[in-house]
């Protein structure tokens, strides 16, 4: 397989801005997508959500043409990164598409697993291993490489994820990285973040291939053929899905796809692990969220962990030196180290009790 050059990550003031209203927008799309899927068959009420992003990429994909601007595919290189395979662009464009769909497709189903097994607060975060995860994958697609500071970041954003049950170290050593295995919304955010951890650079590919506009209106078509058969194999009816709850699926899907379309016109500017990490830097609003919308518990230590991981994602994506990394983990550790000493006795329950 051949291996690209690498290219240290590169920040644009235009991208930036994308993403950063991109993550505001994707954590009230998760708002919405929880309120969608409560109570309601799984794969019936993606295959809707989904109905309802494709219809803004649309609406995306006529007002480009309306504006004058084409559509077609640009060459990919080798497939796969594979030499010797004399591919054209067109069919190494679908290949990429059908391995992008059936990845995303499963990502897809585990995330609303996760949110209806779980709370919002505890499982969201997790999905902070996403642009960790994406560093060797970003690698290995696209020849994108972070600078060792940044990888300073992965071992906040995994510190986080353990400390996020801190108050179970009473139980044993071991017990907070048992905790985060044991309760299904944080294990199926981690199962959701390692499947987009392979799509988020495949998605930059394709975007880049042909447009954000043409791979959106692609991928919301390719999720609906993806959930349609799934709901068809699995025998479950469509329309109930719908029922009391037609607000909450438009919005989620609407709210899916201005996500997309931010993230994939980010991906035109700066670097997929930089797109990813500000994206992902929502998580401490989803904590919020959930404590605001589903009146979820144990709301300080969610936030002090979920605080920790965003701080981490903030040096994967500033430029900063590895003095600096170092410096700003270091009193983030110190500042975690101080709460736990203050911090009020809480319970220990064990979180795979805890549901959203």
């Amino acid at each position: 397989m051949a291996i690209a050059t690498p290219i240290i990550a590169k920040l644009s003031g235009a991208g930036l801005a994308v993403a950063a209203i991109l993550a505001v927008v994707n954590v009230l799309m998760e708002v919405a997508r929880k309120k969608a899927v409560t109570g309601k068959t799984l794969v019936p009420a993606t295959f809707w959500c989904h109905v309802f992003d494709t219809l803004v990429f649309v609406a995306a994909w006529v007002c480009h043409r309306w504006r004058g601007y084409g559509s077609f595919i640009r060459g990919g290189g080798d497939f796969l990164g594979i030499s010797g395979l004399h591919l054209s662009s067109l069919q190494i464009f679908v290949g990429y598409e059908l391995i992008d769909f059936l990845v995303i497709g499963l990502a897809t189903w585990m995330f609303f697993k996760a949110l209806q097994a779980a709370a919002m607060s505890t499982g969201v975060p997790f999905l902070a291993f996403t642009p960790v995860l994406v560093i060797p994958t970003g690698f290995l697609f696209l020849g994108e490489l972070p600078s060792l500071a940044k990888l300073v970041g992965v071992l906040l954003v995994t510190l986080g994820s353990v400390v996020m049950h801190w108050r179970l170290f009473a139980v044993g050593w071991l017990a907070p990285v048992a905790a985060i295995y044991r309760n299904k919304g944080s294990r199926y955010m981690l199962f959701t973040a390692l499947l987009l951890a392979v799509t988020t650079p495949l998605d930059k590919k394709l975007s880049l291939m042909a447009d954000a506009y043409t791979q959106s209106v692609i991928f919301g078509v390719g999720m609906c053929v993806f959930f349609l058969f799934m709901a068809v194999a699995r025998r479950e009816p469509l329309m109930p899905a719908l029922a009391n709850n037609l607000k909450w699926i438009a919005l989620a899907g609407i709210l899916d796809g201005a996500t997309v379309l931010l993230q994939f016109t980010a991906y035109q500017y700066i670097d997929a692990v930089i797109v990813i990490s500000i994206k992902r830097s929502g998580i401490v609003l989803a904590v919020i969220f959930g404590w605001l919308f589903f009146r979820e518990g144990n709301i300080r230590d969610k936030l002090m962990a979920s605080s920790l991981m965003f701080v981490g994602m903030l040096v994967l994506y500033l430029p900063l030196t590895i003095m600096q990394a170092i410096i700003i983990t270091a009193v983030s550790i110190l500042l975690m180290g101080v709460y736990m000493a203050l911090a009020p006795p809480g319970p220990q329950a064990d979180p795979a009790c805890e549901n959203g």
